[in-house]
């Protein structure tokens, strides 16, 4: 992953708006402290996809060789701000030895016919009394014209709504995060779009000195130029405009949130999720997109930042930093590899207890490999949710007919005595299952496991299983951690036989059949069937 000094100018100025304006210990969603400490080795899992301080859209070419090897002086590109592509000089993306590190943040739609923007936001106490948000404005900060010619659509802000269903914090205000990763294909001069990623973010509005997101640029001798964007972000707001923040909420529990997005089709496969009981809707909007809405209930993730004195630090801790530049407190992806070696090496400093529990709903892009059935991105294939404090990077691997996810935390909530109850839900279509296991079109079961990886299995509180409108459902709630592992076995009943019983035909008795004739008009035949053929009265036999 790149690494930058935008990113940590970015989080210094983060930090320091947060001591300014610390959240309140109630309503407000609790943020980590990221103070730095050189005299501490320490970890913050991020939990949400929203961790880029990105609060607008933005492009930057990067020039020049990068160094990142461990023990050595980090040699930055040069990196410059563009408005978009040009034929020549810096932002002329398609030359050799420039790469183009971009976010597109998704408008709200405006017209029927706009693509790669977000349709809406709904919230309910249920998934059957969901009430549709109502749309107030984009915040402040640069934007991205569109470039058709070259596939790159519109960049925006942050989409700021209201909703009937209050949050955690008694207010009724929402923000809508959705962003798309870009790059540039110089082979076919072209835009790339991946890791797309939306979250729906209560909020309440606060007044500081805050403010909006702007862009500047300045050279430093030592590393290059340097591109720092002060995107307006900070640990507690989920936006910032001139002297105002959306401060950070939870949701209630059991909110339910749905967001709908028409989205390239460039971003297939399969997304992952912070929510429980999550449902897909896909269908086509035009040739270059779909329009894909996903509904779940928010959920509670437990979440860790801890850290210990560097001379009390354990042989793990030791081992986890051993290929690391720096100390101080480090900011690890929930569904980063490393994340689950993290977690290990600070099990023991945590006292095997999560820090926090904050309430959110997110979903986003996922990679994928291994089995060709899992990795196909030119159609919607489905969705993996989870709450655990981290998971795995990939979907689910299959392996022996069996499809295993794996997840790890903390065994403890804050309070060092509660267990942490997992959540686990996979929506994956129907024909991934066929492609998988060669089904047919008949409804599909499965049963569902879950295992720790010292051995032995889990009693869990609730797996279900449903097979309906395309998509299957697979859901396992109320696991423990420390390190489970999620197993799912597909199943379909063979196609019936029916056997066909001939019974001896019962044999048929043919009758005599004679004409009369009327001997008075109307003339008038017909057919009289007895043992003895006998005309009726007033007839003659013919």
């Amino acid at each position: 992953m790149r690494k930058s000094l935008t990113t940590f100018f970015v989080a210094i100025a983060a930090v320091l708006q947060f001591v300014a304006f610390p959240s309140n210990a109630g309503a407000d969603q609790w943020v980590p402290n990221n103070s730095f400490d050189p005299n501490v080795m320490g970890v913050n899992i991020v939990n949400t996809f929203f961790n880029t301080g990105e609060g607008a859209s933005r492009l930057v070419a990067l020039s020049g060789s990068v160094n990142y090897a461990p023990g050595s002086t980090a040699t930055m590109p040069n990196e410059t701000l563009c408005s978009g592509l040009t034929s020549t000089g810096d932002c002329n993306f398609a030359a050799p030895g420039v790469n183009l590190d971009g976010i597109i943040l998704l408008p709200v739609c405006s017209t029927s016919s706009q693509t790669n923007c977000v349709t809406s936001m709904s919230l309910g106490t249920s998934a059957s009394s969901m009430q549709p948000g109502t749309f107030v404005s984009m915040t402040s900060g640069p934007t991205i014209d569109a470039d058709p010619a070259h596939g790159l659509p519109a960049g925006s802000t942050i989409g700021l709504w209201t909703n009937p269903v209050t949050n955690a914090g008694g207010t009724d205000t929402y923000a809508t995060y959705a962003m798309l990763h870009v790059g540039y294909n110089s082979a076919t001069n072209q835009y790339r779009l991946y890791n797309f990623s939306a979250l729906i973010i209560p909020y309440k509005k606060v007044s500081g000195t805050y403010q909006a997101p702007s862009e500047n640029q300045f050279t430093n001798p030592s590393n290059g130029r340097l591109s720092v964007a002060n995107n307006g972000q900070t640990l507690s707001c989920a936006w910032t405009g001139a002297g105002e923040c959306g401060v950070l909420q939870d949701f209630t529990a059991g909110t339910y949130a749905s967001m709908g997005v028409r989205l390239s089709t460039q971003v297939g496969g399969w997304f992952q999720g912070r929510m429980q009981n999550p449902s897909l809707s896909v269908s086509s909007f035009d040739s270059q997109s779909n329009l894909i809405t996903v509904t779940g209930q928010s959920v509670d993730v437990p979440v860790l930042n801890v850290s210990v004195p560097i001379s009390n630090a354990s042989a793990a801790v030791k081992a986890f930093y051993a290929n690391i530049s720096g100390v101080g407190v480090m900011n690890v992806n929930a569904n980063y590899s490393n994340a689950f070696t993290a977690v290990d090496a600070f099990r023991d400093a945590a006292s095997n207890s999560s820090t926090a529990v904050i309430n959110i709903w997110s979903f986003g892009s996922y990679s994928a490999s291994g089995n060709a059935c899992l990795t196909n991105t030119s159609a919607i294939l489905g969705v993996v949710t989870t709450n655990s404090m981290v998971f795995s990077p990939t979907v689910p691997t299959f392996s022996n007919g069996v499809l295993d996810y794996q997840v790890a935390g903390m065994h403890y909530m804050p309070d060092g005595k509660t267990p942490v109850g997992g959540v686990y839900d996979m929506v994956m279509a129907d024909s991934v299952a066929r492609c998988l296991y060669g089904f047919s079109n008949a409804p599909i079961s499965a049963t569902i496991s879950v295992s720790e990886s010292s051995g032995g299995e889990q009693n869990v509180a609730t797996t279900s299983v449903s097979d309906a409108g395309g998509w299957l459902h697979l859901a396992a709630y109320n696991f423990q951690f420390s390190n489970p592992t999620i197993s799912a076995k597909l199943t379909q009943a063979s196609a019936s036989t029916t056997t066909t019983t001939i019974k001896k035909a019962t044999p048929v008795v043919f009758k005599k059949v004679i004409s009369c004739r009327w001997n008075k008009p109307p003339k008038s035949t017909f057919k009289v069937a007895a043992v003895k053929p006998v005309c009726p009265a007033g007839s003659t036999k013919v």
